[in-house]
């Protein structure tokens, strides 16, 4: 038997292993009281969070710091008529549920910052009380801080309304949340320091000319206050004035942050940077381990799959002692007659085999860290579904551990024609597995779309999997029982299936509904809790984890028999996309506010530069208002949108001036979508769960009026993106989401003028090995392009005829002048590179002799021009050698 010995600290010491550079957002409650320190908090939001998520960004995640009352200044009474907000409607408008949302929101936080200067806050005076239990009609005649205590109470905090609470301000409860009763927490606190002799003499003045009566009583509650935080050993730093916050705050959280997040190694891996896919990969890994259950079910599974790689640990050299705990590597070996290359994990979507694959790795890697296991879960981003994209990370991770960190390459080599023939793909995908002995993992193969050289039903018959896998490597494979991937593996002979049938016990089954409720204080009636667990769809985890995040917010609009009755009515489903059907209705219903028809329709914008959208000439649906609008854009776009782009896109149809979205109602939503609108590491939102997609899609496709379909929204997101890039943040956001939506809505011409842009062709040209998902998307729409009757010969060719000075980004559209005139086109060397890029274009869409031409072409005119640059040599080298590859 062949021993390989793999140098432990090649592999696990990789940045794409370790556990603290999971670049997931950091997004620290922002606490403080409202109308103090306002000078402060303007210059931490406008000089040190923009420093602190551009160190973020250099680490692959963002620096987002939640603060729901930054519009608290304008909420006079006109903009809360306006929003359709009266000021004591019944204990459930958004500024009486402001509480339960600022403590939902610290309870899903891992860090809070907060804030403290010369005033308490609001705050009920002693010996005011209520009863907890009266009707919901005479909520209206208590004050607005009464009414918060009371929906705190009804949303799962009734500490809130002991006797030692119910006197303090809304700012003490939330300290109290995060620092004294929630889960650990990184805690930083800043004090303002008033005493004479420092910047804030002035005001302490005034504040100390004020201290009689009330007064007196909330300077006494403030300095309780800050000595119970000092005594409780919680990180207090002292500030007297601008500077010394900036240098407080900077050293904390610069601190944090070199913790949490390491700077990621610029190591090359098949000459691409792909630190940013396999980091989306792991954060996913993490989630799912966070959710997961164990049971005994899940317990034989796992010494299933410990059972079916087993060969290869015994391939593998490793330290005996490494096998202390958990489920043994080794049972009945025997059972596995004859052996099996792949083991096919399968059932329901739902069941919760994403989550099982996930825990098996997590548990796998901490005992055999020798044992090199390459995860793969398709749908973490948008190339991850692709087949090619798969092929070249497994084979590029496989490269990486068995010979290390290989040497940069050169940038000739680095930028030549890339992609390969699907074939080559494969081929060496197949050589790097016959390396050493490896196991790989690949989740949610039903998830694959069509690539290059494959149509989507060749995708999914495995056309790309080799017919035989090297002995020395094990594949695991999950994937839904009703996919067309299900069916071409299970009739492979080297396939062992197993049929993963979800959760069966009842006490497993009331963990992952409480873990998804996540509000300790809120007990579910005993009679409720038998019901649920007599439905037949108990058995998968997501239809738990819809419930109990629905039971953690369903309640905060309406009545308790209302409540109630909503919960029968989901428990009447008989699928998960029924039961999201309810559930989106429910959003849309709850949360999105009544706004006239004609009103709303009228701010629209109706101006277009791409195509006429569709015209409404159908009656008003149910699904309609902002909410929707957010589901359905995070829904349509290609890879999800930021949260300033989705508030941007609210604006432009129609929900701008007194409809604009408040703070509070975007947070009060995103606490509602609970974990199934996560937010990426790069600040992108995306659904979390395919089955909501799914959903989305059904819904979509059964809406008549034109102003919510599908291609309304398409529009809708191509016109934003035709923005100029600099306001999208670069011409990466901008080359993933326009072409895409330009494509879906049939504007080709404007599909054309995008993929000739100078600058767009510039940053295609020199992001090869940083993004190489755009080059594949460019051969697509040119692929698509050339079926509609635009030839991209000519296109390309008449870029390079022109050579003019640089383009300065002015144009608020890309317009033909700039196209084709060859406006930002720069100096012969890039000229030269572009001839490059277009040859591999060329190349990929089956035009050889026209590839080579451009070449011929450009080095002829090049030769001629005085005053070359001197990289000119370099790329005039490289495109005389490369027509004489192409005949070779």
């Amino acid at each position: 038997m062949q021993i390989v010995d793999l140098p432990t600290d090649k592999y696990m010491t990789s940045d794409c292993h370790s556990a603290s550079c999971l670049a997931s957002p950091l997004q620290p409650y922002l606490c403080y009281v409202p109308g103090d320190l306002q000078h402060e908090l303007a210059y931490l939001k406008a000089h040190i969070f923009p420093y602190l998520d551009s160190l973020c960004q250099a680490r692959g995640t963002s620096f987002r710091p939640v603060d729901i009352q930054r519009t608290q200044n304008d909420d006079n009474e006109d903009s809360r008529r306006s929003h359709n907000l009266q000021p004591h409607q019944a204990g459930s408008t958004l500024y009486h549920q402001q509480l339960k949302i600022s403590l939902d929101l610290i309870n899903s936080s891992s860090s809070f910052l907060c804030l403290l200067g010369q005033h308490y806050g609001c705050f009920l005076a002693e010996g005011v009380s209520f009863s907890l239990g009266q009707p919901e009609g005479e909520l209206s005649f208590l004050s607005e801080l009464e009414q918060n205590l009371h929906g705190a109470v009804r949303g799962g905090y009734p500490w809130v309304m002991e006797e030692k609470h119910r006197a303090c301000s809304l700012v003490e409860l939330e300290i109290t949340q995060a620092a004294f009763m929630g889960g650990p927490k990184r805690c930083f606190f800043y004090f303002k320091d008033c005493t004479p002799g420092g910047e804030g003499d002035s005001q302490t003045a005034l504040f100390q000319v004020d201290l009689s009566g009330s007064r007196e009583y909330e300077r006494q509650r403030l300095w309780d206050l800050k000595s119970r935080i000092i005594n409780t050993c919680l990180p207090v730093r002292f500030f007297r004035n601008l500077q010394e916050l900036e240098e407080l705050v900077r050293k904390d959280w610069e601190g944090l942050i070199d913790h949490v997040h390491q700077v990621p190694a610029q190591r090359s891996i098949s000459g691409y940077q792909d630190s940013v896919e396999v980091w989306l990969h792991q954060s996913h890994i993490q989630a799912l381990c966070h959710a997961f259950v164990p049971s005994t079910q899940t317990t034989e599974v796992l010494e299933l799959l410990n059972t079916f790689v087993f060969p290869v640990t015994q391939k593998t050299k490793f330290e005996p002692h490494s096998d202390d705990s958990g489920v043994p590597l080794m049972s009945n070996t025997d059972k596995v007659e004859p052996e099996k290359s792949i083991l096919l994990l399968s059932g329901e979507r739902g069941c919760g085999k994403s989550s099982l694959a996930a825990w098996w790795l997590q548990n796998f890697r901490k005992r055999k860290p020798r044992v090199p296991v390459i995860p793969y879960f398709c749908g973490t981003s948008t190339p991850s579904k692709d087949i090619r994209s798969m092929l070249r990370q497994c084979t590029a991770e496989l490269r990486n551990v068995f010979y290390g960190d290989l040497p940069e390459w050169a940038d000739a080599l680095e930028e030549r024609v890339e992609p390969r023939p699907l074939l080559a793909e494969v081929q060496a995908f197949t050589a790097a597995a016959q390396l050493g002995p490896c196991v790989l993992l690949l989740d949610r193969l039903d998830l694959l779309i069509d690539t290059l050289g494959l149509s989507l039903q060749e995708v999914k018959e495995l056309r790309w999997l080799p017919v035989a896998l090297p002995s020395s490597c094990k594949l695991i494979v999950t994937t839904t029982t009703t996919d067309l991937t299900y069916k071409s593996l299970s009739s492979r002979s080297d396939v062992q299936v197993f049929i993963w049938p979800g959760v069966s016990e009842p006490g497993v089954q009331h963990s992952i509904l409480q873990r998804h409720l996540a509000l300790p204080y809120k007990e579910l009636p005993t009679s409720l809790l038998h019901r649920i667990m007599s439905k037949k769809l108990c058995r998968l985890p997501v239809f738990l984890a819809i419930l109990g995040s629905e039971l953690r917010t369903c309640g905060m609009q309406r009545e308790e028999e209302e409540e109630n009755e909503l919960i029968e009515e989901y428990m009447e489903v008989d699928s998960v996309s029924e039961l999201w059907v309810k559930v989106i209705r429910r959003w849309v219903k709850d949360y999105s506010r009544p706004a006239e028809d004609s009103t709303f329709s009228s701010m629209r914008p109706e101006t277009n530069t791409i195509a006429p959208r569709p015209v409404s000439s159908s009656p008003a649906l149910e699904l309609r208002g902002w909410v929707w609008d957010v589901l359905c854009l995070i829904h349509v776009s290609r890879s999800g949108l930021t949260e300033d782009e989705v508030l941007a896109l609210l604006e432009d149809l129609g929900h701008c001036g007194p409809l604009r979205i408040q703070a509070l109602e975007w947070a009060r939503i995103r606490s509602a979508f609970g974990p199934w609108v996560q937010e990426k590491p790069n600040g992108l939102l995306c659904f979390s769960h395919q089955s909501i997609s799914q959903t989305m899609e059904l819904l979509l496709l059964g809406v008549v009026d034109q102003r919510n379909c599908r291609s309304y929204f398409h529009h809708s997101l191509a016109e934003f993106f035709q923005r100029p890039s600099k306001e999208l943040g670069g011409w990466l956001r901008k080359l993933e989401e326009l072409p895409w939506h330009l494509a879906q809505t049939g504007s080709f011409k404007e599909l054309r003028r995008v993929l000739t842009h100078p600058e767009a062709l510039g940053f295609l040209s020199s992001s090869v090995r940083q993004h190489p998902h755009l080059r594949l998307d460019l051969i697509r729409h040119w692929t698509l392009l050339s079926r509609k009757g635009y030839d991209p010969i000519s296109s390309l060719q008449t870029l390079l005829e022109l050579n003019v000075p640089p383009m300065r980004e002015e144009d608020t559209f890309i317009t033909e002048t700039q196209t084709y005139t060859g406006r930002g086109l720069p100096e012969t060397g890039i000229v030269g590179k572009l001839a490059l890029f277009f040859f591999d274009i060329l190349l990929c869409l089956d035009k050889n002799k026209e590839a080579e031409n451009i070449l011929l072409q450009t080095a002829h005119q090049q030769v001629s021009l005085p005053n070359r640059s001197v990289r000119w040599g370099k790329v005039a080298r490289r495109i005389r050698w490369s027509p004489t590859e192409l005949r070779g």
